[in-house]
């Protein structure tokens, strides 16, 4: 993929794709996560700091900080689309075509989806995708209502689950679409909610 495909991805996660001109808040937003992916992919998760960031996009870091708190919120920005999708099969009973498309794309980039969800990066990945989906489920529920267990704790349980079944399936040891691991990503997903939150 070259730097302009990788641009692309970008805007379409960002939400900024097809705007007729970007600002530079986000030309410096998107040159800031591009850096942050750059850096992940050379180094790993933890082998890099604000500062590397901010000087691969050719910013200061107090620009930076006008963008972001932090690493974690890079990410949760780099990924929020992708884990969007996938933290909100919580809610509905039928299985979003979006979330096939979401998979092969990840078969796509499979080495680089692979570092993401295996590699030190996976605790940040998961404490942002938990966020999401307590975020789901709260929307499903009345807040007041008594559950089995805490919604945080459910919400972990079904990240690590959904994102331990799509890292295996990227390792090519098993043999299924991604239409069909949609599908099953959804079902044991929705029926995971339910059971885990519902009194």
């Amino acid at each position: 993929m070259d730097k302009s495909d990788d641009l692309s991805d970008m805007r379409l996660i960002l939400g900024v794709a097809g705007a007729v001109k970007e600002t530079r808040a986000q030309r410096t937003r998107i040159a800031l996560i591009r850096a942050f992916n750059e850096l992940f992919m050379e180094h790993g998760y933890e082998d890099f700091g604000i500062a590397e960031i901010a000087d691969r996009a050719n910013v200061a870091r107090s620009t930076f900080y006008q963008h972001f708190d932090g690493k974690d919120d890079v990410l949760a920005s780099a990924a929020s689309g992708i884990l969007r999708l996938l933290a909100d099969t919580v809610r509905s009973p039928e299985v979003d075509p979006r979330l096939a498309t979401v998979l092969e794309h990840f078969w796509q980039v499979r080495f680089q989806a692979r570092t993401l969800l295996g590699s030190i990066g996976k605790g940040a990945v998961v404490k942002v995708f938990a966020s999401q989906i307590e975020a789901s489920l709260l929307n499903q529920i009345d807040a007041a209502m008594p559950h089995r267990i805490p919604l945080r704790l459910a919400a972990i349980q079904i990240a690590t689950g959904q994102l331990a079944i799509i890292h295996e399936w990227l390792l090519g040891q098993y043999s299924c679409t991604a239409q069909e691991l949609a599908g099953a990503i959804h079902n044991s997903t929705y029926a995971a909610a339910r059971a885990i939150v519902c009194p």
